[in-house]
């Protein structure tokens, strides 16, 4: 059977049964482990968003059933996942009606995405860590990964990576990595990761690689700032659910405010960071961003009154 044949009955099985592993497909295609790796990268490579769980219970696991997506409109969708909703609520105890409405779901998941500046960040959170989870595995294990990456320059891109470490910048998490296609370290957001595949290689780390050299020579976060912020007590339930940055704190200051503290990067997200919430905080350091926040609050009058 040809290589294309085989690819797209890998498909076909993960579509219809959900998590499958090497031996399961490898017994069903009368393939080798070896190959089917092979054929989960050539599908990768190609787009499919496949999943890799490592372990006893592990296997692959396809998203979304990207040939149903291709003819199903948003809205068609929508009114379909409606209609299996009600079912559900006429007879809760049909498996065949749950198993449909997990596929909907999947099928909504799978383009769950927005567009700003021409470029496209997933916001499934869930997706975020399970991708987060499987960078972990392969930084404990040193294995090297591939990833399908959606650049803001360059669009979707399949990278082989070296997973060293985790950053914060702006309450979006990095994976600090080393790139075999660029041949360097790089940063790579997570939420731009659509998909990733651990492999089965090992990688033999840099001993050499310093973090706090990368990021001062790294544009995204070589202009730091040690921020001491107080936070009305109005907005402190919801602000304290988001992890602005890798090492802040909040504790309690009065009966008005809570006191913030973290390291955060580059003087323009800054001062978006801060101005977002108004009146609600008070910056007490660095002075030069106090500075800073008042002449952009100048500005902002000059040109709005």
């Amino acid at each position: 059977m040809s290589k294309v044949s085989n690819s797209l009955r890998i498909l076909l099985l993960l579509s219809k049964n959900g998590k499958m592993s090497g031996e399961q497909l490898a017994g069903l295609l009368e393939l080798s482990e070896r190959s089917i790796r092979k054929h989960i990268e050539d599908l990768l490579m190609a787009g499919f968003a496949i999943h890799t769980i490592r372990g006893r219970n592990g296997g692959y696991i396809l998203d979304a059933n990207p040939l149903w997506n291709s003819f199903l409109k948003s809205k068609e969708l929508d009114k379909l996942a409606e209609l299996v909703r009600k079912q559900r609520a006429i007879d809760p105890e049909d498996q065949v009606v749950q198993q449909v409405e997990v596929k909907l779901q999947q099928l909504s998941n799978f383009d769950h995405t927005f567009v700003m500046s021409s470029y496209s960040v997933n916001t499934d959170f869930h997706h975020i860590d399970f991708i987060k989870k499987q960078l972990k595995e392969c930084l404990k294990k040193q294995l090297k990964c591939i990833i399908n990456y959606h650049s803001a320059s360059s669009g979707s891109t399949t990278r082989t990576i070296h997973t060293y470490h985790f950053v914060y910048h702006n309450a979006h998490e990095y994976c600090v990595a080393y790139c075999e296609k660029r041949q360097r370290f790089l940063t790579f957001k997570l939420s731009r990761i659509r998909s990733i595949l651990i492999s089965d290689q090992p990688f033999c780390k840099d001993m050499s690689f310093s973090l706090e050299q990368f990021l001062g020579e790294n544009s995204l976060f070589s202009d730091s700032y040690d921020i001491e912020m107080l936070v009305r007590r109005d907005i402190y339930v919801w602000f304290r659910d988001t992890k602005w940055t890798a090492n802040q704190t909040i504790e309690e200051y009065n009966d008005e405010y809570y006191l913030f503290k973290g390291r955060m990067y580059r003087l323009s997200d800054v001062k978006q960071f801060i101005l977002r919430f108004g009146s609600n905080v008070v910056v007490l350091s660095p002075k030069k961003l106090c500075e800073e926040i008042q002449q952009e609050i100048k500005k902002m009058l000059k040109i709005n009154l």
